[in-house]
């Protein structure tokens, strides 16, 4: 699964990788670390801090609690509106989100009888 991660898609940045509370910690070494050059940055505020903040959410539904929706909470602390690709972990199972500058929103992602999950996301860099 390495091999697909590693192909450089043009005007994205480079792979960032978040999980729920209760899902396992991904490595520190990556093995990404000689090929991140190759992509481009995120965007970044002022002081060189990401304007972007994704935070993976499982809540369950009322109806039925054995299920899960998978929501992201997307924070974008500048003032330009910020596309981004958001994939699980490991797939290829992806979803564009927009989010405007200086804006919070929570964004479904998906359902899932599994609480915990990982994603890894991508911003476009214009």
């Amino acid at each position: 699964m390495r091999a697909q991660s590693s192909i450089v898609p043009l005007g994205l940045s480079a792979p960032v990788y978040r999980e729920t509370r209760g899902a396992p910690h991904f490595p520190q070494d990556n093995g990404f670390a000689a090929a991140r050059p190759a992509f481009l940055q995120l965007h970044l505020n002022p002081i060189g801090k990401p304007c972007l903040e994704v935070f993976p959410v499982a809540n369950a539904q009322a109806i039925n609690s054995n299920i899960y929706d998978h929501d992201l909470l997307l924070n974008n602390q500048c003032s330009r509106t910020i596309r981004l690709s958001v994939c699980y972990y490991q797939t290829r199972s992806c979803s564009p989100f927009a989010i405007a500058g200086y804006t919070r929103q929570l964004k479904p992602l998906g359902i899932s009888p599994e609480k915990n999950f990982r994603i890894e996301y991508r911003e476009y860099v214009d």
